[in-house]
């Protein structure tokens, strides 16, 4: 695992040393140019000298300038002739510049920095060695740099302690993430904390608010299914008993129907309950693929009709046209199917429930039409609560059938919507769904 504190001491060491560098080069480029000012004055000055008394240059010869003979000046006198009249080093033969004013030649094996003064009474000439002035540079450059060299060890120091310090800022909110209870799950606090880390802060308070959304719908699943289960299973127990008091009396094929019809609808409500939970989990849906639509809705109307003839309700297919949607098609058919389970269930014997399957830009729009009682107005937004039933309240539903349908809606981006009918004579259900 990545130190954060020791590649933050890599990264500044590396930064503090690039730091020190780019200060030495800087340093050296700007000495240089004040040292090039200061050194041509000062050939300017012993150029006035020795013309101030030119009648006797060869008191110029001799004259010990500096310790180190590359610090000394080369001093130059030539008279109006042009013949040399005297000069302070003799070994070394600097050519005579034409022009009065400063330039850089190369002679007798070395770079000279030069400075000419020409008038009628001759030519005096003063040089000196370019190494001097780059020599002044570097050690100007190195003094610059050495204080800053020596800080860095300081400054690492310093940078150090105040890594330290903000790490202690994160192992504080690690051990307050680590000696929270299962059961604390209120959100982080911000408070003091370095903004580096507030956004990892904030997501996880989201991932904590989303859990304990979650967490608070598994209770309401849990609570809700077993007071939905009650019933059914209570009924189940009072049909064994009532079979088992037939049995000692006579056949009992009714008795042993309506314990067929109870051990059926708790199986219903089983599966509805197993298949709310999956999807409000967000268990992932199958790989999406394509699939024919209008074959899927043909089939649901097909097993939809043996409970439409059980209660003597006109099932029809109005339309169907041809179309290809992208999902789960059995995910589909489950939605299809409650809707249209919904659609009988909730209609009275002999009424009638007209399906359709139009294709507009884009879209399929499945409808389902019942003539049932329909639902007041107030009573729409809720017709997609779980266990909610508007009427008639002895309805055989599980009330889970209109939610499921919006959960499986959702994961298609397919739009559901319940409406009544505008002659009040029952209701409408529109599917919206994206064509393939």
């Amino acid at each position: 695992m990545t130190s954060l504190r020791r590649s933050a001491m890599i990264w500044l060491g590396g930064v503090l040393a690039a730091i020190s560098l780019i200060s030495a080069a800087g340093t050296y480029y700007f000495v240089a140019q004040e040292a090039d000012d200061a050194l041509d004055q000062q050939l300017k000055l012993v150029a006035s000298y020795v013309g101030a008394d030119p009648a006797e240059p060869a008191a110029l010869t001799g004259r010990a300038f500096a310790a180190d003979p590359e610090d000394e000046l080369v001093l130059q006198f030539w008279r109006p002739d042009g013949s040399l009249a005297g000069t302070s080093h003799p070994e070394i033969a600097i050519p005579r510049q034409s022009e009065t004013g400063f330039a850089d030649i190369s002679a007798a094996d070395d770079s000279w920095r030069t400075f000419t003064l020409t008038g009628n009474e001759g030519t005096i000439q003063v040089s000196q060695r370019t190494v001097v002035r780059q020599e002044l540079a570097g050690a100007s450059a190195l003094r610059s740099a050495i204080p800053i060299g020596l800080l860095v060890p300081i400054a690492l120091l310093a940078l150090g302690f105040a890594i330290d310090r903000i790490m202690r800022r994160l192992d504080r909110v690690a051990g307050e993430v680590a000696d929270r209870g299962l059961e604390d799950r209120s959100p982080i606090s911000l408070q003091d904390t370095p903004i580096e880390i507030a956004p990892l802060l904030q997501a996880m308070n989201s991932l904590m608010s989303r859990l304990n959304q979650e967490i608070e719908r598994q209770k309401r699943f849990v609570s809700d299914a077993a007071h939905e289960l009650r019933t059914p299973l209570t009924a189940l127990q009072i049909q064994i008993d009532n079979l088992k008091r037939a049995a000692l009396t006579g056949p009992a094929p009714e008795r042993l129907a309506e314990l067929e019809d109870g051990v059926r609808r708790g199986s219903a409500l089983v599966e509805q309950l197993l298949r709310l939970a999956r999807y409000e989990a967000g268990e992932a849906s199958p790989p999406a693929a394509r699939f024919d639509l209008a074959a899927c809705v043909a089939q649901c109307v097909a097993r939809a009709t043996l409970l439409a003839d059980r209660r003597r309700i006109d099932l029809g297919l109005e339309r169907l046209d041809a179309a290809d949607a992208i999902g789960s098609p059995d995910d589909m058919a489950v939605l299809v199917g409650n809707l249209l389970d919904n659609a009988i269930r909730y209609t009275g014997i002999g009424g009638q429930v007209d399906v359709s399957l139009a294709v507009e830009t884009g879209i399929a729009r499945i409808e389902v039409t019942d003539t049932g009682p329909g639902v007041d107005d107030a009573a729409l937004p809720r017709l997609f609560d779980r266990f909610y039933r508007a009427r008639p309240h002895d309805s055989s539903g599980t009330g889970l059938g209109l939610a499921i349908a919006k959960l499986i809606a959702d994961r298609h981006r397919a739009q559901l919507d319940l409406r009544n009918r505008s002659d009040r004579r029952g209701m409408t259900v529109s599917l919206i769904v994206p064509l393939a």
